[in-house]
């Protein structure tokens, strides 16, 4: 995939997650078995009939276990401006 198509893809999935809200999203994941792949959330969607902008969405998310609907809320509508940071840095006092 060339950087143009990385560029219009990443575009898609901002106009993607304007049309759908975390509670929509929830909706069509609810009924998967959690910890869950991102094809498991996207077949399990596609059973309940998701529509594009959602399949979408989840195409777009980072291939991992996600262990609740809320985990894949987060890597679909990640919060803007915060900072993660790693529980040891957290233990240590260090802010990023």
């Amino acid at each position: 995939m060339d950087q143009s198509e990385t560029g219009q893809r990443g575009s898609e999935a901002t106009v993607h997650r304007a049309q759908v809200s975390s509670v929509q999203l929830q909706t069509y994941i609810r009924d998967a078995v959690f910890p869950a792949s991102k094809n498991q959330l996207i077949h399990t969607a596609e059973d309940r009939c998701a529509p594009d902008s959602v399949i979408e969405l989840l195409r777009n998310i980072p291939e991992k276990e996600y262990v609740s609907p809320p985990d894949v809320g987060k890597a679909v509508f990640p919060q803007k401006g915060t900072t993660t940071r790693s529980l040891e840095d957290r233990r240590r006092g260090i802010y990023r």
